[in-house]
């Protein structure tokens, strides 16, 4: 059976379509992607128009029309961070459904930690005490696991566009300090429920995991190069990351991406240190195959 998932996240919208087996697992039959207009340019001017309005729309068309293309018998759509603020977001999924044929779920925080879990659970089927940390464009959530069960999941609304946006505006030292400050100290509750728990394992889920581990594989030159990282990341090749992209974005300027990674990885290095981590699994299944996995488990997809 082929399915479609069409994820419309805070930093980009993403479409992947797989061929199920019957015994569930799956394979990628292909990817395609295009950037999220709408917070993109509320990241370069603080809001967002009606040009970015209609962009976003044609970006999903298209994903849309590549799926059918794909002799996709499901397509399966949801909506995470920004959208959840986002003051048009009603409109855009009224738009979609009238222009594109398709219903958008828009998960809440913990609908979409949920959602994260069942990638994970159904994928790493040997870990049983761990958390998942997804800092995501719009929000972070984390969720610790015991015994193969959700204990908690905790969210902050900041993702890495917000971030961004903050590190853009305070780039002198001191200010970038402050600014670090103030972001950490919105992550408190969820350091302070982290600290509590002794993880052995953790798993990054987010795009910004998967930058930071391709800098590691690539000496820090490319950080759109998502090939090449390897499974797990250390505290250490973090912080050193880290260092690379406050020089970058310095240097270039505070350009989009090195902004985002900064201010990232200031989180997790301190999400890392308060839960006493050495290290972090980068892993490949996000939201998109734990939407997949829930599709079947709520019954909306029947396997034929």
């Amino acid at each position: 059976m082929r399915v479609a998932i069409l994820d419309l996240g805070s930093n980009s919208f993403h479409l992947v379509v797989y061929d199920i087996m019957h015994d569930m697992h799956f394979s990628v039959v292909c990817r395609r992607s295009h950037g999220n207009m709408i917070s993109r340019e509320e990241y370069q001017s603080g809001r967002s128009g009606e040009d970015a309005f209609k962009n976003a729309i044609a970006a999903v068309n298209d994903l849309v029309c590549h799926a059918r293309a794909s002799d996709s018998e499901y397509i399966g759509c949801f909506a995470t961070g920004i959208f959840r603020d986002y003051p048009k977001a009603s409109a855009f999924f009224d738009a979609l459904r009238v222009q594109c044929g398709i219903t958008i779920e828009l998960l809440s925080p913990e609908e979409e930690g949920k959602t994260v879990f069942a990638g994970i659970r159904n994928f790493y089927t040997w870990a049983h005490e761990y958390c998942i940390l997804d800092i995501g464009g719009g929000s972070t959530e984390c969720v610790s696991v015991s015994g193969g069960n959700v204990r908690w999941i905790k969210s902050v609304p900041l993702g890495t566009v917000s971030l961004g946006r903050m590190c853009r505006q305070g780039k002198t030292e001191r200010g970038w300090e402050k600014k670090k400050k103030v972001v950490l100290a919105r992550f408190e509750e969820l350091f302070s429920a982290a600290c509590q728990e002794t993880y052995r394992v953790c798993f990054g889920v987010s795009g910004l995991f998967r930058n930071v581990a391709s800098c590691i594989a690539t000496h820090a030159h490319d950080v759109g190069c998502y090939n090449l990282y390897p499974p797990c990341v250390t505290y250490q090749e973090i912080a050193g990351i880290a260092e690379i992209m406050c020089l970058k974005n310095d240097s270039l300027n505070s350009r989009e991406s090195y902004s985002m990674i900064e201010m990232g990885t200031a989180v997790l290095l301190a999400f890392m240190k308060r839960s006493s981590l050495s290290s972090v699994y980068v892993s490949d299944i996000s939201s998109r195959e734990g939407y997949l996995y829930r599709c079947f488990e709520t019954g909306a997809i029947t396997m034929r």
